[in-house]
């Protein structure tokens, strides 16, 4: 679940911690501010792991809980051409893309940092067909 922060200075995109032994990681999205006033989104990954899939569904219930999306799905299906259920739909659709590729982006940007390596991800990034 992601925890909603605020504080004086900007933080990394992905910060790493030890707990019990095993490496978890911070993942820090929807970061806004400037000079000594930032907020942003963090999300705590089980330990070990820069999952995919998890990453990707703690970004999206940023916006959308799992009893939204669900209730979005079904109003859609019971009337495709109501124009407020195909906003709905169209803009949960957009905000599921965006975060697909904040998960991506997280698990390069921390390579990248060479904090992470994916050879050792005991889950590794899953193709986006499966999670469609």
């Amino acid at each position: 679940m992601a925890t909603h922060k605020t504080g004086t200075t900007k933080p990394d995109f992905v910060t790493w911690g030890v707990e019990k032994m095993r490496k978890y990681y911070r993942v820090n999205v929807n970061i806004t501010g400037s000079d000594q006033s930032w907020q942003w989104d963090e999300i705590v990954t089980p330990l070990g792991s820069m999952d995919y899939g998890f990453l990707t569904s703690q970004i999206i219930r940023i916006k959308y809980s799992e009893d939204q999306m669900e209730a979005i799905i079904n109003n859609i299906l019971k009337d495709k051409d109501n124009p407020d259920y195909i906003q709905a739909f169209t803009e949960m659709q957009e905000y599921r893309d965006e975060s697909k590729q904040m998960a991506k982006d997280a698990r390069q940007w921390a390579t990248e940092a060479g904090i992470w390596d994916p050879s050792t991800e005991a889950d590794p990034e899953q193709p986006e067909e499966e999670l469609e």
